[in-house]
């Protein structure tokens, strides 16, 4: 049985480009998610990096440079590392930029921008999504109150040997509502 040890890693080299550049220079075979860790128990500082292959267990996570990771050898406890964890974090782990992505289906994303706005599909998604209850309230409000009971300024003559007349527009015309819209959740 042979015994495999995990190592607290810093993030140092995340942006995907810039992690495909040092894999080239390294001689890696580049792979999504991958990145570049500090493991200083070991001895591996800057510029001496450790490469390590996306290993969580959530789909996808874009890791921040500076994240303290849990990192794992897998042959001869000194090559191909993955990280498969995020430690000593304490609920302080935010996105360095709008860009974050939180969530990856087959297809499609869910990006949370520092600015509290979720974009759904791609981050950047700007379609409003509507307010469900004030929508309900609006049209309930519309046809019960405006158009079912509204009145009209003049009538027109109706019947045999009448002259029609013009309906001018309702009294009481439906107004519509301005915070319709979400501020906090985009698609498209």
């Amino acid at each position: 049985m042979t015994e495999v040890q995990m190592w607290v890693a810093t993030a140092k080299i995340v942006e995907p480009s810039a992690v495909q550049t040092k894999c080239t220079a390294e001689g890696y075979t580049y792979y999504k998610g991958a990145i570049f860790c500090e493991v200083p128990e070991m001895g591996f500082f800057a510029p001496n990096l450790i490469y390590c292959r996306y290993g969580l267990s959530i789909p996808y996570l874009r890791v921040q440079e500076g994240w303290k990771l849990l990192a794992l050898p897998t042959i001869n406890n000194d090559t191909r590392w993955f990280y498969t964890g995020i430690v000593d974090c304490g609920g302080s782990i935010t996105p360095a930029d709008a860009d974050q992505a939180i969530i990856q289906f087959v297809t499609q994303m869910i990006y949370a921008g520092t600015d509290g706005v979720i974009h759904l599909s791609s981050k950047t998604a700007a379609e409003a999504f509507v307010l469900g209850g004030k929508l309900k309230t609006y049209i309930d409000n519309y046809i019960d109150s405006y158009y079912n009971t509204h009145i009209h300024t003049t009538t027109a003559t109706i019947g045999s040997g009448g002259t029609p007349g013009v309906i001018s527009p309702p009294v009481t015309p439906a107004v519509k509502p301005t915070d319709i819209y979400s501020t906090k959740i985009m698609g498209e």
